[in-house]
């Protein structure tokens, strides 16, 4: 197993992934060399924990734009309103959805859209199958949703400060 995940983690797979990522958005990549990450392992325990939800999604807002991300905030009875109409701005035909059960869609009032998200075809991203399948439908999707409970964890950087 090991093998596979060193596999998995080598630089030119980073690099192909990152690449295909800013492919897909339409963005430029951004470059490390530019700006070097600067992990913060203890991020939620000693910068976050005392935040409160409003400095929580500044941060989010500060982080997001750090690497050439939008964040947009939709309450969740916005959200499938939202998502269906970016949909039809994009003029979306394929859906990558993550794989949740029914009672997380629920929780985002999300759980009549996934069933009938208003495009030709939607796929799931599945431990279940092969990362070439999982890869090959990510590479087809118009748009891919993501759910992020961590946002600030998983993509906090920078100098303490």
């Amino acid at each position: 197993m090991t093998s596979l995940l060193d596999q998995a983690n080598n630089q030119a797979n980073r690099e192909a992934f990152l690449d295909r990522l800013a492919k897909k958005s339409g963005r430029s990549r951004h470059q490390l060399a530019d700006h070097p990450f600067k992990p913060l392992n203890d991020l939620p325990e000693q910068v976050l924990a005392d935040l409160t939800p409003t400095e929580l999604l500044d941060a989010a807002k500060q982080n997001s734009e750090s690497v050439n991300a939008e964040l947009v905030v939709k309450s969740s009875a916005e959200l499938a309103d939202y998502l269906t109409e970016l949909a039809h701005q994009d003029q979306a035909k394929r859906l990558l959805l993550p794989r949740v059960d029914a009672s997380e869609w629920a929780d985002y009032q999300l759980d009549g859209w996934a069933q009938n998200p208003g495009v030709e075809h939607v796929a799931t991203w599945s431990p279940t199958l092969d990362r070439d399948q999982n890869e090959q439908n990510a590479d087809q999707a118009d748009i891919a949703i993501g759910l992020a409970d961590y946002l600030i964890a998983a993509t906090g950087f920078g100098d303490r400060g």
